[in-house]
């Protein structure tokens, strides 16, 4: 378990301690029933325990359905590739030196280490210096399709996640140049 998912585990029981006690020690200020209003928050705690519910039980399928291909990754990669390094929109044979690349519109294919000219990361960045939107460019010899645009938007850009795509694309960008 991921420290963001740990993160989330604990704020989601830590509703059952808290809404409860800050409703009884409210009302119990305010001279009320604080037995009754604790049980109100205890009822109010329960809504985050069945988005949690919902959250292991969507784990659960995603763990028992079929990927195909590589195990772990996107099925649009083709189960003969054998990559050795691999990610949603790019992977890597390290063996035979074959890249395998796939853009947002769907379109894949594979291209041979030799055939790679450049890659250059590219990211747009907000007010915050923040990197959105990271993208490879790699440059192909090939006539047909001389650039591929790869996207690196796993992750959400909030806070937790803050900066892993551009990690990501940094990483990738390092093992394509090395090839």
């Amino acid at each position: 378990m991921d420290s963001s998912s740990l993160f989330y585990l604990l704020i989601s029981f830590s509703f059952f301690a808290v809404f409860p006690t800050v409703l009884a020690l409210i009302a119990k200020l305010k001279g009320r029933s604080w037995l009754a209003w604790g049980a109100i928050g205890l009822v109010c705690a329960l809504v985050p325990v069945i988005g949690l519910i919902g959250w292991v039980i969507s784990i659960i399928v995603l763990l028992a359905g079929s990927t195909g291909g590589v195990p772990g990754t996107n099925r649009a990669i083709p189960a003969d590739f054998n990559a050795t390094h691999h990610h949603v929109n790019v992977a890597i044979n390290a063996k035979n030196g074959n890249v395998w690349l796939r853009e947002k519109s769907g379109r894949t294919g594979i291209v041979h280490a030799s055939e790679i000219q450049n890659v250059r990361h590219t990211w747009v960045t907000n007010n915050n210096a923040q990197a959105y939107r990271n993208k490879l460019e790699i440059t192909v010899n090939n006539l047909d399709k001389p650039v591929w645009i790869i996207e690196f938007d796993c992750h959400n850009e909030n806070w937790v996640y803050k900066g892993r795509n551009k990690q990501e694309a940094n990483e990738w960008s390092a093992r394509l140049s090395s090839l």
